[in-house]
């Protein structure tokens, strides 16, 4: 009735067998979508086409950097992405191990794929 059209949930871990109870009970997003607990934002958006997901760039792919990262956010943007309803992030806290030079990465490519969802060209 206020003009609310969005309402995320924070369901740190594995929430996929509440989803539909979530989804029932008006909930139209979850976040931060952990990949290590099969939080798969891609596989979520194809189950439940209305349902937005954040998160879902493995925080462990951004402590190791390089081809690690860069895989992983071409998963994202070619499957969660394409489906819209999205918004990448990292799938939970930035752990401590994460070097300057891995964010700046993870920004740069940030950029790029929101810029052309088709993939960086070289």
């Amino acid at each position: 009735d206020m003009g609310v059209k969005q309402v995320f949930i924070d369901t740190d871990g594995d929430a996929r067998i509440i989803i539909p109870e979530l989804v029932k009970c008006g909930f139209t997003g979850v976040l931060p979508c952990e990949i290590k607990a099969g939080m798969d934002p891609g596989a979520l958006r194809e189950q439940y086409p209305t349902l937005c997901c954040r998160g879902g760039i493995n925080k462990l792919a951004m402590a190791k950097g390089g081809k690690a990262l860069e895989q992983e956010f071409e998963i994202r943007f070619r499957t969660a992405w394409d489906l819209g309803r999205y918004i990448p992030s990292l799938d939970h806290g930035a752990p401590p191990d994460i070097s300057w030079d891995n964010a700046r990465h993870y920004a740069r490519l940030f950029h790029t794929w929101k810029e052309s969802p088709e993939g960086p060209t070289e």
